[in-house]
């Protein structure tokens, strides 16, 4: 949730993207690196072989983004299931 805020932050990645405010790439990027980058975390970006890794998988479908499963430091933390 963001601060002063009824809305997740995927809502409001939704709202930009769908609203035509930033493309997608920008928006996420906005919502998870830069956050980082702000607080001057000690982390790399990008895959490495053997490395483990965060990582988010989604699916985008009309105007919704549905998390499909959530990987942090290499160990899958959520997964999606019907």
């Amino acid at each position: 949730m963001l601060a002063g805020s009824a809305q997740s932050l995927l809502q409001c990645v939704e709202h930009l993207i769908n609203s035509g405010i930033l493309p997608m790439a920008t928006a996420l990027d906005l919502a998870s690196l830069k956050p980082g980058e702000l607080l001057k975390s000690n982390f790399t970006y990008g895959l490495r072989h053997g490395a483990k890794t965060d990582l988010t998988c989604f699916e985008r479908t009309a105007e919704r983004i549905k998390i499909i499963k959530t990987i942090k430091s290499g160990e899958v933390i959520y997964e999606f299931s019907e």
